[in-house]
């Protein structure tokens, strides 16, 4: 762990229960809405919890970037903030709305998301990492502060889309009815959308009571309960409570509940946003960081993370209204793609040192894949693992992979392909082919000579190894660059 202190001084927010005010005015909960666009009679969910305030006829980029310009004004509302500070935004799907190319290839184009706001030329290529996309920003604003930044904005958006409730269908983990999280067998997803703006900032004056410890990224790969092993640090710590995904399927909600129970005790409630703010993809982590600390400022729990049982399946406890909350909260982030994070808020800790390895686990046999580009990505990665392995792994890649025709049944995907298309899908891959379980973040927008040396010297200032992997395209073709 490196020591210079960092802390969130302000936080936005744009989501099904509102914003910051909004929250903390009392105990209105709003219910989930029907979805505003037709569905197939035979569709697990006919309902979502969209953001409050945000016109249900805005879609696709125009309703990302109405999310993102809200959650930005209720963090620096009345703020001055420098204009050279930069803001760096995880997303899992971008602004895309259907499957159309152009559309697709747009949907993570900073210019078309952030046009005419002032960050259209001053924000960094967008952080693509699942439901790990906001917590994968964070990390990378927390290098920047380390690496000399005063102050940096993080932000994660995603939207409700007819794509994303398509591809969420079609793997038949949707749902009107949420089972209690931690409880459920199947999917338990309902999905929903939000925007989460962070200002990080240097308090080495400590003029923020509670700092941020982390987060710590990695892959879980085969066997590797890398999960488990970035919760070690906090080990020796008693947070007040924690802060789950909790949407299942039991697979995935097993591996959080095995985790936590491995280092903290049954007695520490957990909770999730996922019950009554829906799914929110990629901002999911973030929404867990800032609901958080909201908590601890406030001194108890949130009623909007009441949780609606009093246990999980294997017994621990969870959070329920008002109750006492201090000192500290843990966050734990598992995307079914097996990205990983966690983090830790407090007034005060004495984390151990965070150490990545620098062995090679085993490579994990890469399963049938439907985009030739990913066989061939496949193919070439093995050839080329470096003989050392890294502390991180980013990947550029210029453009989206867009599905090819022949993967769609009517309006949907087949669900071998739902997984591949997502741009984190490609770090994943590289991890497992290389047998590797740590930090793997895909970084979209292109790689311009000027992105790639920029974090080269970031990290080259703080000691971390980083490779570089290059995915450029030409019309149809993709060029792979391993640096």
């Amino acid at each position: 762990m490196h020591p210079i202190n960092i802390a969130i001084s302000e936080i936005g927010l744009s989501s099904a229960q509102g914003n910051i005010a909004q929250l903390l005015e009392g105990d209105v909960i709003l219910e989930p809405s029907a979805l505003p666009w037709e569905t197939e009679a035979c569709a697990d969910s006919q309902l979502c919890r969209p953001a409050r305030g945000i016109a249900p006829d805005l879609k696709g980029a125009k309703r990302w970037r109405a999310l993102a310009h809200a959650a930005l004004e209720d963090c620096l509302a009345n703020k001055i903030i420098a204009s050279e500070t930069p803001l760096i935004v995880g997303t899992c799907n971008g602004g895309i709305d259907g499957f159309e190319k152009e559309d697709w290839k747009k949907a993570f184009d900073i210019s078309t998301l952030f046009a005419g706001t002032r960050w259209e030329k001053n924000c960094l290529p967008l952080v693509s990492g699942s439901c790990a996309s906001g917590m994968q920003a964070l990390f990378l604003g927390t290098q920047m502060i380390r690496a000399g930044a005063h102050e940096v904005i993080v932000l994660a958006v995603d939207i409700l889309s007819t794509s994303n409730c398509n591809n969420f269908d079609s793997l038949r983990i949707l749902c009107n009815n949420v089972a209690p999280p931690w409880n459920s067998v199947y999917g338990n997803i309902l999905l929903g959308e939000a925007a989460v703006a962070l200002h990080l900032v240097n308090n080495n004056d400590n003029n923020c009571k509670y700092k941020l410890y982390g987060p710590l990224l990695g892959c879980d790969i085969g066997e590797s309960k890398r999960l488990t092993k970035l919760l070690q640090p906090w080990q020796r710590e008693k947070p007040d409570f924690l802060l789950g995904q909790g949407t299942g399927p039991a697979e995935i909600d097993n591996i959080e509940l095995q985790s936590l129970q491995a280092h903290f005790d049954r007695d520490i409630p957990l909770s999730t946003p996922h019950y009554y703010f829906g799914h929110t993809l990629g901002a999911s982590g973030l929404l867990s960081v800032a609901l958080s600390l909201i908590s601890l400022n406030a001194q108890k729990s949130l009623p909007q993370l009441e949780m609606p049982v009093d246990k999980a399946r294997d017994g621990r406890i969870l959070l329920k209204r008002d109750y006492s909350l201090e000192h500290s909260a843990m966050i734990v982030c598992r995307a079914v793609s097996g990205a990983c994070a966690t983090a830790y808020i407090a007034e005060k800790a004495q984390p151990e040192h965070y150490f990545n390895g620098k062995k090679w686990q085993e490579i994990v046999k890469v399963p049938p894949l439907s985009i030739p580009f990913l066989r061939q990505f496949a193919t070439e990665a093995i050839k080329h693992r470096p003989e050392n392995k890294s502390d991180l792994i980013i990947v550029f890649l210029e453009e989206p992979l867009t599905p090819p025709s022949r993967l769609f049944i009517g309006n949907k995907l087949l669900p071998s392909a739902v997984l591949e298309i997502t741009p984190s899908y490609i770090p994943q891959l590289l991890a497992a082919c290389w047998g590797y379980d740590g930090a793997a973040i895909c970084v979209l927008g292109g790689q311009s000579p000027a992105t790639l040396k920029y974090f080269r010297k970031l990290f080259t200032g703080i000691n971390l190894s980083v490779n570089f992997v290059s995915i450029k395209s030409k019309e149809e073709d993709r060029e792979i660059e391993w640096h």
